[in-house]
């Protein structure tokens, strides 16, 4: 068990430190996870975008319609005006060869909030808990799918860890990646 925990460490320290480089050179990011996120999909969501806000990049969350699942934490993220929620039609427009598109909760191009956005991305990291299947996606430039985690917002948690010695999230950032993790 302790070398599984060694080596699981090293690998998310690589994979941030790969991210990094890719959300540091990168015009701009969007996040996107499945059509109608559950509290995973929006937890890691916000945990995407605080990454990229701390590293001090433009990003936004593709997110088109959202279920009662997820109601009172879309409202209390909404309130802060601090993070940026766009529709797909919008993600479109951002779009440039330099866009970095960041899917969280999915790896499986069918399940998309947005085939469109996906297929204009050059640059894509997805970050999943699920098993990869014969349709999972396969052309992503960093594919950090972990089916041991019981969420992708624990896996995101654990990259952010390697991002800053100091804490970086938000309580309410927190709080979203862990309903994530607990649902």
């Amino acid at each position: 068990m302790q070398s599984f925990e060694k080596n699981n460490r090293s690998k998310a320290r690589v994979i941030a430190h790969a991210m990094k480089a890719l959300i540091t050179a990168a015009d701009n990011v969007l996040i996107m996870s499945h059509k109608w996120p559950d509290m995973d999909a929006f937890g890691s969501s916000i945990g995407a975008y605080c990454i990229c806000k701390y590293l001090g990049k433009e990003a936004s969350i593709v997110m088109d319609k959202h279920n009662e699942a997820i109601e009172t934490m879309y409202r209390q993220v909404e309130d802060t005006d601090q993070y940026n929620i766009i529709k797909y039609e919008r993600a479109m427009e951002l779009m440039t060869d330099g866009t970095l598109l960041i899917i969280v909760d999915v790896n499986r191009p069918g399940l998309l909030e947005s085939m469109d956005v996906y297929k204009k991305a050059k640059d894509l990291i997805v970050i999943d808990h699920h098993r990869m299947t014969g349709d999972s996606i396969q052309d992503a430039t960093i594919a950090y799918v972990e089916s041991y985690a019981s969420s992708a917002s624990e896996l995101i948690a654990e990259l952010i860890q390697h991002f800053s010695q100091k804490r970086f999230t938000s309580k309410l950032e927190a709080e979203a990646m862990l309903a994530g993790i607990m649902v």
